[in-house]
C-alpha cells in the first residue's frame, strides 16, 4: 500500500492507494488561533492516528511508502512554515511506520504523472504536463478515479491532489 500526503500548515490529507483500494484520510495538526509550534506538535500525534485509520479503512498491512508532497508557500515565511511541517510529518510517518520508505514528492511530479495517465501532453507532445493549473491535474484524477469505479464528486482538492501524489508514486514503483 502507498500513501500519498498532501500537505498544508494546518492538516495533512492522506490517500492510501493499492491495487484493490483507495482510502482517504485526514489528520489536523491544529485549531484556529494555534501556533505552528502546535501543529508541528500536532503531527507526532495526529500522523500516526490517520496512519492507523488509513490501515482499518483499507483491511490491508501497514503502508510500505509514503511520499510526502513537496509544498511552497505563497511567500517566504510559508515556505519555511511548510518546511518545518514537511520535516516534522516525515519523522512522524517514519515513526509510525519504520519500516516504510519516506520519500518526497513535488508538485509537477504528481501533476505529470496524472496528465500523463489521462492523455493530456505539453506543447511539444510529450506525454503529461507538469504545468497546467492544479483543476486541470484535478479533473485527471477525478477521471482516474472514475476508471477504478469510484465516485469523485465529492471529493476535495485536498484529497484528489493526495491522490494525485500516490498515484504517481504507485505509477513510478511499478516497472513498466
Amino acid at each position: 500500500m502507498i500513501v500519498g500526503v498532501d500537505i498544508d500548515t494546518w492538516k495533512l490529507t492522506l490517500c492510501a492507494v493499492s491495487e484493490s483500494m483507495v482510502a482517504w484520510e485526514t489528520a489536523t495538526l491544529r485549531r484556529r488561533g494555534e501556533s505552528l509550534l502546535d501543529a508541528i506538535l500536532g503531527t507526532q500525534h495526529a500522523v500516526p492516528v490517520a496512519v492507523t485509520r488509513l490501515g482499518i479503512a483499507s483491511a490491508e498491512t501497514d503502508p510500505t511508502e509514503y511520499h510526502v508532497e513537496r509544498g511552497r508557500g505563497q511567500h517566504r515565511k510559508a515556505d519555511f512554515d511548510l518546511g518545518a511541517i514537511y520535516g516534522a510529518t516525515c519523522v512522524a510517518l517514519g515513526r509510525r511506520t519504520p519500516d516504510a520508505h519516506v520519500a518526497s514528492m513535488d508538485v509537477p511530479d504528481w501533476k505529470r504523472a496524472v496528465t500523463a495517465a489521462v492523455g493530456i501532453k505539453t506543447a511539444r507532445g510529450r506525454p503529461g504536463n507538469a504545468n497546467v493549473p492544479k483543476v486541470v491535474a484535478n479533473e485527471a484524477c477525478r477521471t482516474l478515479l472514475r476508471e477504478r469505479g469510484l465516485d469523485p464528486s465529492r471529493l476535495s482538492p485536498d484529497e484528489l491532489d493526495a491522490f494525485g501524489i500516490a498515484y504517481a508514486a504507485s505509477a513510478v514503483v511499478v516497472p513498466a
